[in-house]
């Protein structure tokens, strides 16, 4: 199967300097973007599972896809105290056409398959909010610390999914982040750490079928040693939440429901790198 698709995906951006300290700065955007379907998604050969029903169906893709289509529109409000103070504010809203779906349905041979199709239209909107600072800037006593921290709250509407919870599959309606990276006056080492959080609720994905996924922990820690001007020995400990990856699907129609849960453990992880920089 062979099959060709063009887009055409201008964009504009827009930015003004609020004083001329360049302190205070303003950022607009306007664009037309594009998601391609995954190779996945366009072949047309069934994905089998061995317990085939409405909430572990088979898989086939569909070569006639197209891509998704977006006009999106972003308003950006951002504040430099100096060189190691920042603190941004972004809200943003998308118009995407084309939205690709999943949809399960039962076959002749009794068979349920979930097929992904174009299916109407989609709104999206969003807030994030990002600081960054180095901790002496802002307190003279303290040592030398850079701290940064992200919140999004992100909301999602699709037309051809009647609601409530009709939002975008795997779309997190709140994320949140905060990292800390802090260099060692006394030995050329530097320790650091991230925590991330991706809070989840039910999505209504058709008139039929609903997904619950778990919420997402990450917490990674990390130091580097500066053997030399070019060496680093670099430690991460990825994953020390462990948390439980899962996901939580419902089928329901007029001759009855179905759920499924399904959790994975997850592993923390330990990597040593030797860094050479030319």
């Amino acid at each position: 199967v062979r099959l060709r698709s063009n887009v055409l995906s201008p964009t504009m951006q827009w930015l003004w300097k609020v004083s001329s300290t360049k302190a205070d700065q303003v950022r607009l955007g306007l664009g037309r973007t594009y998601k391609a379907p995954t190779p996945r998604d366009l072949i047309p050969r069934r994905w089998l599972v061995a317990d085939n029903s409405p909430t572990s169906p088979y898989f086939q893709g569909d070569p006639n896809l197209v891509p998704e289509l977006a006009w999106g529109l972003d308003l950006g409000y951002e504040h430099y105290a100096g060189a190691d103070v920042f603190l941004g504010a972004n809200v943003y809203a998308r118009k995407i056409e084309q939205v690709i779906l999943t949809i399960v349905s039962q076959e002749s041979d009794g068979k349920w398959v979930a097929r992904p199709v174009n299916r109407g239209n989609a709104t999206v909107m969003g807030l994030e909010l990002e600081a960054k600072a180095k901790l002496n800037k802002v307190w003279t006593t303290a040592p030398d610390v850079d701290l940064r921290a992200g919140l999004g709250r992100h909301v999602s509407n699709v037309d051809a999914v009647p609601g409530p919870s009709n939002r975008l599959s795997r779309q997190p309606p709140l994320t949140a982040s905060l990292g800390v990276d802090y260099r060692m006056a006394l030995a050329p080492v530097t320790l650091g750490g991230s925590f991330n959080y991706e809070k989840q609720s039910l999505i209504r994905t058709s008139s039929t079928e609903s997904l619950k996924l778990a919420d997402k922990r990450g917490l990674d820690l990390y130091g580097v040693w500066r053997v030399g001007p070019r060496f680093n020995v670099r430690a991460t400990l990825s994953n020390l939440l462990q948390p439980i990856a899962g996901q939580f699907n419902a089928y329901a129609d007029g001759s009855g429901s179905e759920d499924r849960l399904l959790e994975l453990q997850t592993h923390r992880s330990v990597r040593v790198s030797l860094e050479f920089k030319l």
